[in-house]
């Protein structure tokens, strides 16, 4: 009788089908045996090698089979799945290269004997799995669809702690996390049957609830409220869509992308122009913006601004043209219809946009509230305003990449980023300019009436307690004068005192 002894020294001397064959003979003989079970299991595990590295699918998933068959997990050896995993990893990657004609059938059949195994979970051979399947795409970029059913099997509940950090690669740089990655891959293929209709509804809301879930645990994904809103926007809850995307488009402003698809969360067409301002303000290739301009264009003939829309399809279409891509249904239509004939474009619609940024800003920051603040200082040198608050705080902003200028002695309404600090610049998230300062009488602004008092030989004076400075004594105001006028609340940075400071004067 063949031993394992024998078996093994074959193995080992590369004999590996006549070992094969011994062991499946001794498994006969002694089918109850764990040993003569593990020795056909680690036979298989070589020729499963061999055959990874021959691209030899059909061999790869036999050895797989025959392996289900073994059910080693019930005699003891529950790991043994995960060891055929690197060499899988090996294939995966070689089809990736050599054949990407045939990677998606190589994951289809794979996956169909795969998920029939027993593994130890979670381990990073597991985790692996993941990995391997979610890179899986079309040659033309598309997700592998089987990735929803994948994940199905492996369970999102299945990953190591380190999964979930971003993985280092060398001269200090890194990609995103292993999870990351996955919920971006099953987005993707869930994402794909929600648009052929093929989904199904309450698997979207637990990946929905999923995302929810994890963007709480890790905020530092870039993509999780995105693709949030995007799944919600598929299935028309643009309500839900919005909650989503709000705040993704804080973090990402700069991006065009984002204010795209703000633009779809919303009915009111002047925020959702603005939304399409903003994209086509952002700094990016030109190419990327072919179809806001496409979309800008249907808006703005929508509204009635037909020479502002002739302008975006125009510049659609020779993006179109110059880069030998095939043009839109939509975009021949359009120039064919009166209207464009009829209609006299800018020559740019640059300033258009510009004067048209406002409505989304406010419409971005709706939930967070404004605060009424007094502009004490403008530095147009350093580019900063320094201001006050009505409860009797101090800070800083910068006006850089800030649109409109900003006056000293006026009052704006304002959105900041952060807690006011009276050293440290915060960010300005959206201004505008208090027309009625009314309200503010008393907290920013008090009358001044009474006697100037000015000393011989200062240059400064008095209304009581209000100061005046030397700017408004070379008006011909004297010592002992009865005055009127209005002062502005002020802070003594060498008293470290506030008080009030004449801004206009004038003889009662």
């Amino acid at each position: 009788m063949n031993t394992i002894q024998q078996i093994t020294d074959l193995r080992i001397a590369g004999q590996l089908e006549q070992a094969y064959q011994m062991s499946e003979q001794l498994l006969a003989i002694m089918p109850n045996d764990r040993h003569a079970r593990g020795a056909v299991a680690k036979c298989l595990k070589d020729l499963h090698a061999e055959a990874c590295a021959r691209e030899d699918v059909n061999k790869v998933t036999s050895y797989l089979r025959r392996l289900k068959e073994l059910d080693m997990a019930q005699y003891g050896e529950p790991a043994m799945a995960n060891y055929f995993v690197w060499d899988l990893r090996i294939f995966f990657d070689t089809v990736k290269k050599r054949h990407h004609e045939r990677y998606l059938s190589v994951a289809d059949s794979v996956f169909e004997v795969l998920s029939g195994l027993d593994f130890v979970k979670p381990n990073k051979y597991y985790s692996m799995l993941a990995e391997m399947f979610a890179a899986v795409k079309s040659s033309q970029g598309n997700q592998w669809l089987g990735f929803v059913k994948f994940m199905d099997w492996f369970g999102f509940d299945r990953f190591m702690e380190e999964d979930f950090k971003r993985v280092p690669l060398s001269q200090g740089r890194s990609i995103p996390a292993l999870v990351d990655r996955v919920y971006g891959a099953y987005y993707k293929a869930l994402m794909a049957q929600v648009e052929t209709g093929r989904a199904d509804l309450p698997r979207v809301d637990e990946f929905v609830n999923r995302l929810t879930a994890l963007n709480q645990s890790h905020p530092e994904y870039d993509f999780t409220l995105y693709r949030k809103a995007k799944l919600q926007l598929a299935l028309n809850r643009k309500e839900d869509a919005l909650e989503a995307i709000r705040p993704f488009v804080k973090r990402k402003q700069s991006e065009f992308w984002v204010w795209d698809v703000l633009s779809d969360t919303v009915e009111d067409t002047s925020i959702r122009l603005s939304c399409l301002c903003h994209a086509l303000c952002c700094r990016t290739e030109p190419n990327y913006l072919v179809r806001v301009h496409v979309k800008m264009a249907q808006l703005m003939h929508q509204l009635g601004l037909d020479g502002n829309a002739r302008r975006e399809i125009s510049q659609a279409h020779q993006l179109y043209e110059t880069n030998g891509w095939r043009i839109p249904a939509e975009v021949m239509d359009m120039e064919r219809q009166s209207w464009y004939q009829a209609a006299q474009a800018p020559e740019s619609n640059a300033d258009f946009y510009r004067a048209h940024l406002a409505d989304s800003e406010a419409f971005l920051y709706i939930n967070d509230p404004e605060e009424a603040v007094l502009i004490s200082k403008v530095n147009r040198q350093k580019q900063l305003c320094s201001f006050i608050t009505a409860d009797g705080h101090r800070g800083l902003f910068s006006t850089k990449r800030v649109k409109g200028a900003f006056r000293e002695n006026e009052v704006y309404l304002v959105r900041l980023e952060s807690e006011t600090q009276s050293d440290k610049p915060v960010r300005l998230l959206t201004h505008k300019k208090v027309r009625d300062v009314s309200p503010y009488v008393g907290k920013f602004f008090i009358k001044i009436e009474g006697q100037l008092k000015h000393r011989a030989g200062c240059d400064f004076a008095f209304v009581g307690d209000i100061y005046v400075g030397k700017q408004l004594l070379a008006g011909g105001l004297s010592d002992g004068m009865r005055v009127t006028g209005t002062a502005v609340k002020s802070f003594n940075a060498a008293k470290q005192s506030w008080g009030w400071r004449a801004v206009s004067l004038r003889p009662a």
